[in-house]
């Protein structure tokens, strides 16, 4: 009786063996579609990343109180009050507009990769100067670099392609735009240089975005220190943010 089992089970081993070899075909593209599958996730996802920063509000001072008056004062409701107020500062359309407009968040700027496109916003060879970026918003165009005077602009919807040197006024839509060099901040040769997307934003959502990613929490119960932190596609941009924001 055990005998007849092993026969079984070698029965059964070689039939699933000869299962697959016979079905090989079905494996080939099941690898093949899992392999085009992790190719499209990271060629289209994003890295988000995190930047964060500490705030230490000042406490006011005043003239020394008695112990029944710092009983009945209850200054740690006015510390909530005022950490609160500071909140709401922060957050304000007001200063979030200031900060983005001074850090130039209306122009983005991208890196085409050989694997995917991504954000950058330090160590740009270039930089875009615009009188009224809000009128070019949802623009973009693609841009590489032939010398230290001459570059290339191609594929975009409202301006003309072709080759331009560095300081030229260049039409999109009834606007001018110009491109100015960089290449001193950087460390790689102009001919290494990867190509660029250029895209415009309207800089009221630009300032709708980071009122939206910006968390503000209390360090501890009794502290008057805030951390700040946003989460952004460019680190470098967060940290950015959160400087000018705490500067203003």
């Amino acid at each position: 009786m055990a005998k007849k089992r092993q026969v079984d089970d070698i029965i059964d081993i070689r039939f699933f063996v000869f299962k697959l070899i016979n079905n090989w075909y079905y494996f080939l593209i099941s690898v093949l579609l899992s392999l085009s599958i992790a190719f499209g996730i990271n060629r289209y996802s994003q890295e988000i990343y995190e930047a964060s920063t500490t705030l230490l509000i000042k406490e006011k001072t005043g003239s020394m109180q008695s112990a029944a008056e710092m009983l009945y004062d209850n200054s740690y409701q006015k510390d909530k009050r005022g950490l609160k107020n500071e909140e709401i500062i922060l957050k304000s359309s007001p200063l979030i507009h200031e900060t983005v407009k001074e850090l130039g968040f209306d122009i983005s700027y991208f890196v085409i990769g050989n694997i995917k496109t991504t954000e950058t916003f330090e160590q740009i060879p270039f930089k875009v100067i615009s009188n009224n970026s809000a009128s070019l918003s949802g623009e973009s165009f693609s841009i590489s670099f032939i010398d230290n005077q001459t570059f290339k602009i191609e594929k975009g919807e409202s301006i003309k392609s072709g080759t331009y040197y560095f300081g030229d006024n260049i039409q999109i839509k009834d606007k001018n735009i110009k491109v100015l060099p960089q290449f001193k901040i950087l460390k790689t040769p102009i001919k290494d240089l990867p190509n660029f997307v250029v895209s415009f934003n309207l800089l009221r959502s630009v300032v709708s975005n980071y009122q939206t990613k910006l968390n503000i929490t209390q360090s501890e119960r009794e502290s008057t220190v805030l951390k700040l932190s946003v989460y952004d596609v460019s680190q470098e941009k967060g940290v950015a943010f959160l400087n000018k924001l705490t500067e203003n």
